[in-house]
């Protein structure tokens, strides 16, 4: 089954442009399209919001807002001594030559534009920030960004990567526990599991109660991170130490009592269709190497 990876295991964002600074004025830009990505933060106390046709995204800070390339927009905002940053940037590298950042109106060269890729979360959206420390964050990319060379831009580009992953994973949904992690706190569960004799086996709702999600819910994340489901990774979990212990000298019916298996033949059987080697050939495999 092939496996979608999530867009932050395919991003590499490359930045074209980073600053911030302290807004001193009121400002209301004209309408303009973006041919790249913006992302854009407001510290405590700014008041703005970007408009794109009947959609009003609010920028109250702290706030952050991202905005797609070929996307009509203005901006406004009114604040005195409080901090903005912005960053411009594609998802991955692209052979795209990047002639300016925007053009004012609606008229604008397809050439022009660098389209998000399909995986690219790059929807007209914003959010509000917990406090202004994905602000403090953005200053020291752009301290990196400013220095040139190729150790800055790195930094820079992953800690854009950071920022954009805690505001759009991290602090999604009330701060929801990122899904590699329940996968891996399921994967934990398993383990512990996978060790226990067939017979003193838990259901799987009962062992992953502690994890504070449905069994259900846990078991989709599971399937969609590693591509197998919770009861076949124990089943396969078990069968890799049978084969082990066949081949360690252990005969099959000692093997299916220390695994807790009724049956040897039954165990025979799940070796087979597991390993695609019947148990005699895992218990002669080191002498066959000779």
């Amino acid at each position: 089954m092939a496996i979608e990876l999530p867009w932050w295991e395919q991003a590499a964002p490359v930045i074209h442009t980073a600053g911030n600074g302290l807004q001193t004025w009121k400002w209301d830009d004209p309408l303009r399209i973006l041919h790249d990505h913006e992302l854009f933060l407001v510290g405590r106390g700014f008041h703005g919001s970007i408009i794109s046709n009947s959609t009003e995204l609010n920028l109250d800070g702290p706030a952050w807002a991202l905005v797609p390339s070929n996307v009509p927009h203005t901006c406004r905002g009114e604040a005195t001594g409080k901090k903005r940053c912005w960053i411009h940037f594609d998802w991955f590298p692209t052979s795209h030559t990047l002639n300016s950042l925007f053009t004012y109106g609606t008229k604008v060269d397809m050439k022009d534009i660098s389209p998000a890729p399909k995986w690219a979360p790059s929807i007209f959206t914003s959010g509000k920030l917990h406090d202004d420390s994905l602000i403090e964050m953005q200053y020291e990319l752009t301290r990196f960004w400013s220095r040139g060379g190729a150790l800055g831009a790195v930094r820079a580009r992953s800690l854009l990567l950071e920022i954009l992953v805690k505001i759009l994973v991290v602090d999604t949904k009330d701060n929801e526990t990122p899904i590699r992690a329940l996968a891996e706190r399921v994967r934990e569960c398993l383990d512990r599991i996978a060790v226990l004799p067939v017979s003193q086996t838990p259901s799987l709702p009962k062992a992953l109660q502690d994890i504070g999600r449905g069994s259900d819910h846990l078991t989709r994340i599971f399937r969609s991170t590693f591509g197998i489901t919770p009861v076949r990774y124990i089943l396969e979990q078990r069968i890799g130490r049978a084969c082990l212990l066949l081949r360690n000298g252990k005969p099959l019916t000692a093997v299916a009592m220390e695994l807790g298996f009724s049956d040897s033949a039954y165990l025979s059987r799940l070796v087979r269709r597991i390993s695609n080697h019947p148990p005699r050939w895992h218990m002669y495999q080191d002498r066959m190497k000779y």
